[in-house]
């Protein structure tokens, strides 16, 4: 499990923290959140329980719009615009639930080939700051090491035992920021449901193995020495929907933080929350933030992505070719 940097943006229409986070699979917005002047009045949730409820509740959103471009293509990103859509939109590609301190949780995998997912120089280089995890897919990580390692990979939790046979096993690992309320130098602050939604909307779109992997790639992945020589070798792969490595103008750049390919998990994470920040609701201020940033980590126009210029989404999923 590969993590990077936490950062910090301030809020300037509201007195609220912005925090974000880089991990292996996914650049994820935690949320601004309103602070309770430095008091706990209540103990957080237990995050798989959250995380359980917050996917359920999918189901009681509103269909947008009318929006145009964008309701159209959160129609064929969801396979609907009503709620129920979405929830089973979540529900297909992400199925468990793991929280990053949880206790007895056994991972039996070989991990012989290593490099395609070592950190680069550059990256190994950028200011760490004070790190927290959202979530992560860490089932599309496992079966991706698994199929290049050519050896199954078996996870053991809470009286389970999954045997990973598919990115779509849908293994989430929820961090300290998957939560309802967050403590940051001394002062707590709610975190409101639609910012914990977007990350799961956004690490279902890891799950999809979009028009597969072959034999040749894992090849490569086998021999290479680094992140960033794998994601070169076979720049159109969209299996797993990996992010690139962010531009040297990009405000993260040398991270693995940022979309080059249209349709990935930043945009999908952007489209739900442009979406529900359109709603007149108490989170549509929360939202907005949330989708310029999750649009800031696309390198490439939104525009362009709505209008088709950059090909309709291709939400299927097809794993291995030989």
């Amino acid at each position: 499990m590969l993590l990077s940097v936490i950062d910090s943006v301030y809020c300037p229409a509201m007195k609220y923290t912005f925090l974000t986070l880089v991990a292996f699979s996914a650049f994820l917005i935690v949320g601004c959140s309103q602070s309770s002047n430095g008091s706990r009045l209540r103990e957080p949730r237990n995050p798989v329980e959250l995380a359980q409820e917050d996917v359920v509740s999918f189901e009681n959103e509103r269909s947008p719009g009318p929006w145009g471009d964008l309701e159209d293509k959160y129609i064929k990103v969801f396979g609907g615009g009503d709620g129920r859509s979405i929830r089973a939109f979540v529900q297909e590609r992400v199925k468990h639930f793991i929280y990053i301190s949880e206790r007895n949780v056994q991972i039996d995998s070989t991990s012989k080939h290593t490099g395609w997912n070592k950190l680069d120089e550059e990256e190994k280089g950028k200011e760490r700051g004070n790190l927290y995890l959202g979530a992560i897919n860490f089932g599309m990580q496992l079966w991706l090491q698994s199929v290049i390692d050519e050896s199954p990979a078996t996870v053991v939790f809470r009286g389970n035992t999954i045997t990973v046979k598919s990115p779509r096993d849908g293994i989430i690992i929820l961090g300290e920021l998957y939560t309802d309320l967050f403590e940051r130098n001394g002062s707590w602050y709610e975190v409101p449901s639609g910012v914990r939604k977007e990350i799961l909307t956004h690490e279902a779109r890891h799950s999809d193995c979009t028009g597969g992997i072959n034999s040749k790639n894992l090849d490569i992945a086998r021999n290479s020495k680094s992140y960033s020589e794998f994601r070169a070798n076979f720049p159109h792969l969209e299996c797993g929907h990996l992010h690139s490595v962010c531009p040297s103008k990009h405000a993260l750049a040398g991270i693995r933080a940022c979309d080059e390919k249209p349709w990935g998990a930043y945009a999908v994470g952007w489209l739900y929350s442009e979406a529900r920040s359109k709603e007149y609701s108490e989170e549509w201020e929360v939202m907005t933030a949330v989708a310029l940033d999750a649009k800031s980590r696309l390198i490439y126009n939104t525009q362009d992505l709505l209008s088709g210029k950059l090909g309709e989404p291709d939400m299927s999923h097809s794993e291995l070719f030989n």
